[in-house]
């Protein structure tokens, strides 16, 4: 989208990801196809909700707001990035009703974009960086959650494959936006800077591996980070 465009950087769109009132009333996203299924991601972007973006669902929050979906080769055995109430949560489908194992504490999730109590968005960019590692066992997968940088959420005990092999192999692509809940009228979300990793990342966040954040905060528009190619794709950024 224009607004998330730096002129003479071939790699710099971000997205613009329109919604509207009702379930699940909004445009279609992009996507990253991986040439393999990989067993392990670190993924981080930076996201913008437009200014005054509110929600009519229970407690002036999104019941959802589906930012990713993370596919395996088995479907519906999927891991969804996404705004959960007032959380942020990486959840597991298909896993005996144990969804939320991984999802952040309340007020971690729609709140980060808001200026405060009223619930109301304050147009500013916010950094999201989800690692996830598949399980085995359905006992050892990880899922961690960083918010600016900030590790909100770790579990070192994921079952996201329900058991099935073909799950495990990996997640096969992404889609970078999808559907959301109860938006009070129509409004965009920009997304910009989405860079994808599929080995341990150099930066350190307070002991833990992750790609980390831009320096200085990206206002308003992000530059883009370089990488090399790795297993088939860019560990640097994804460009649309």
């Amino acid at each position: 989208s224009a607004a998330n465009y730096t002129p003479g950087d071939p790699l710099s769109n971000g997205q613009r990801h329109w919604f509207t009132t009702g379930n699940n009333i909004n445009t279609s996203g992009s996507k990253a196809v991986f040439s393999t299924p990989q067993k392990e991601l670190w993924i981080r972007f930076y996201l913008l909700y437009e200014t005054g973006t509110i929600w009519t669902s229970d407690f002036d929050v999104p019941a959802y707001d589906k930012i990713m979906y993370l596919h395996t080769g088995f479907a519906g055995i999927d891991i969804i990035s996404e705004l959960y109430f007032n959380m942020y949560s990486l959840t597991a489908q298909s896993t005996g009703g144990d969804y939320y194992q991984v999802t952040t504490a309340s007020g971690e999730g729609w709140s980060t974009w808001t200026n405060g109590a009223n619930l109301i968005s304050d147009g500013e960019w916010h950094c999201v960086e989800t690692h996830m590692k598949m399980d085995t066992d359905q006992t050892d997968g990880i899922g961690r959650i960083f918010i600016d940088g900030v590790l909100k959420e770790e579990n070192l005990a994921v079952d996201y494959s329900d058991g099935n092999a073909t799950a495990q192999l990996g997640w096969t692509d992404i889609d970078i936006g999808a559907n959301q809940n109860m938006p009070a009228d129509l409004r965009y979300m920009d997304y910009d800077d989405i860079i994808i990793y599929n080995q341990t990342p150099p930066n350190d966040c307070n002991g833990t591996p992750c790609i980390g954040l831009i320096t200085p905060t990206p206002t308003p528009t992000p530059t883009r980070a370089g990488g090399t190619t790795q297993n088939g794709f860019g560990s640097g950024k994804f460009g649309r």
